[in-house]
């Protein structure tokens, strides 16, 4: 067991001890994800997944997998990375997907497999944007990701 000190020793008071945390009671899969969005237009609030076809509860269905998601400047537009199509069974390779707001349609893959994409961001930042600047690797693992640009008005002209 470790110690963990506060920020700056207080002189006057002995070092406090506090419990370690045990990770395997919050065991995280970084790919066992949803996006989850609130509706405070109902009272309580409620919490649901984007994808209006997605299980509300535990139950976790791979094709609706989603993580790293990011609004368009104008809120109509929802991106976000997934391997849900992605035939690697390490789950190491994502696409890139785009869904309405209202999560009514499906998601729209706007990216192959060949590349393994991530972290889309809306750009520019005005009510125009209309492209994702999104990471992107095409070899293995141990290979640099590189910064690309990926035009959106194709399918962004397709969901409306």
């Amino acid at each position: 067991m470790g110690r963990v000190r506060e920020r700056e020793p207080n002189k006057s008071q002995p070092d406090r001890v506090r419990r370690p945390i045990h990770w395997d009671s919050n065991y995280y899969n970084q790919d066992l994800n949803y996006v989850w969005v609130t509706n405070r237009s109902t009272t309580p609030p409620t919490v649901a997944p984007l994808d209006r076809q997605a299980p509300n509860g535990p139950a976790f269905l791979q094709k609706f997998q989603a993580r790293a998601g990011w609004w368009s400047p104008d809120g109509e537009w929802f991106a976000f990375e997934s391997n849900r199509i992605c035939n690697d069974i390490s789950g190491q390779t994502y696409a890139i997907f785009i869904q309405d707001a209202n999560g009514a349609r499906p998601a729209k893959q706007i990216t192959d497999c060949a590349w393994n994409v991530q972290h889309p961001k809306w750009f520019p930042p005005g009510k125009d944007g209309r492209t994702l600047l999104i990471a992107a690797v095409q070899a293995g693992p141990d290979e640099p990701f590189r910064l690309a640009t990926f035009d959106v008005t194709r399918f962004v002209g397709d969901l409306h």
